[in-house]
């Protein structure tokens, strides 16, 4: 009796501390919720006024954004729309996807810019029709629009994607390029072989270039072909100031991609400006040994 006498107790006990919580956790409910609704308007209101801030902003925010965001992607002032897109672009996702997508068709090529920049590196698949459509059209030649977008062909695999790139291999310039390097992305073996020839070329900017683009074309096979250059200190970029000029070598980009190409991660800080010392590239080649 005493037993049940004990559990009848601690029952009433625990009841009671639920009933107690239950207001609690529905008042903290409420006010998480006008959190929410304080953020989504502060939001709205920030792409609005067309704060860059905004986009920090939706990016902490999360899926909570979207609702600004979509809103956002129809107003009237193109400084909001282009925001818009940028929003989207570091939310990522089937959402972005179609706000990008009414990026590309907008009035504005300010708008178009932003949005071809964001669908450049991993473009959600659902905005893939509308990227081939425009690459395939040949009419936009503003802002670098279509070389941005035939960069974000490569991650959009399939035969129509190859089509249009293949079609764009004619152009000349900077978009038979960038088409060349996504095909060469997609598998496409001459290209790539082009690419990696570009390593020998006699001009150092050719060849650090072409050391980025096979970290673009992100085929761990070809790291082999860039660790040669580890040993090519030819100056070949200036990333100084117009008063000190500072020259980066192709070697110091051979790090970076190479770093890249393995998933390495070195003791030493990176960054794409670096003029790498002679014991980091050293250490590189030591960690490159270990993961043979």
């Amino acid at each position: 009796m005493k037993n049940c006498l004990q559990i009848t107790v601690l029952a009433a006990i625990c009841m009671l501390v639920s009933c107690e919580k239950k207001p609690n956790d529905a008042g903290n409910n409420l006010n998480n919720e006008a959190i929410k609704m304080t953020d989504l308007m502060t939001l709205e209101k920030m792409l609005a006024e067309g704060q860059t801030e905004a986009v920090e902003m939706a990016e902490e925010m999360g899926e909570q954004a979207w609702p600004a965001i979509l809103k956002a992607a129809k107003m009237e002032n193109y400084e909001s729309r282009q925001l818009a897109m940028y929003c989207a672009g570091s939310l990522e996702g089937p959402q972005a996807g179609e706000i990008l997508t009414l990026g590309l068709s907008d009035d504005d090529v300010n708008v178009r810019s932003a949005a071809a920049s964001q669908l450049m590196d991993d473009p959600p698949e659902n905005a893939k029709t509308a990227l081939l459509h425009t690459l395939s059209q040949k009419t936009e030649r503003s802002h670098q629009i279509p070389e941005m977008l035939a960069l974000g062909a490569g991650f959009l695999p399939g035969d129509d994607t190859v089509e249009v790139l293949k079609g764009l291999l004619s152009e000349g310039d900077d978009l038979a390029e960038n088409a060349k390097m996504a095909l060469a992305k997609l598998g496409d073996q001459e290209c790539k072989n082009n690419i990696i020839g570009e390593l020998s070329d006699n001009n150092p900017f050719t060849r650090y270039n072409a050391v980025k683009k096979l970290e673009y074309i992100d085929d761990p096979g070809t790291f082999q072909h860039v660790v040669k250059l580890l040993n090519d200190r030819a100056e070949a970029v200036n990333v100084g100031t117009s008063y000190r000029s500072r020259y980066r070598r192709v070697c110091d980009q051979a790090v970076d991609s190479v770093i890249y190409l393995l998933e390495l991660e070195p003791p030493f800080e990176i960054n794409v400006t670096k003029i790498y010392s002679d014991s980091e590239i050293l250490q590189l080649r030591e960690m490159i040994q270990k993961k043979k």
